[in-house]
């Protein structure tokens, strides 16, 4: 039904929206967007680390003559050693 529909912006809204702000919301706009993408960047960084250093230990990827370091590094860490 021709009520039902979802208004879509136009680039023109969206320039006249863009043009409109102020010097501080633009610059509250690129720090929030620039803060989004360095959380889930971290994020993501993060949960990598984590699996690399999970397989590390099941492994045991390291100097044969840090072992025991290792070993109880990843024990007390409780990642799995195998």
């Amino acid at each position: 039904m021709p009520g039902d529909r979802i208004p879509l912006l136009s680039i023109a809204t969206l320039s006249g929206i863009y043009f409109t702000l102020t010097m501080t919301e633009h610059i509250a706009s690129i720090v929030i967007a620039a803060a989004t993408i360095m959380g889930i960047g971290t994020q993501v960084t993060i949960h990598q680390l984590d699996k690399a250093t999970a397989k590390q230990c099941i492994n045991h990827e390291w100097p044969a003559t840090q072992h025991s370091a290792h070993m109880e590094w990843c024990a007390t860490n409780n990642y799995p050693i195998n």
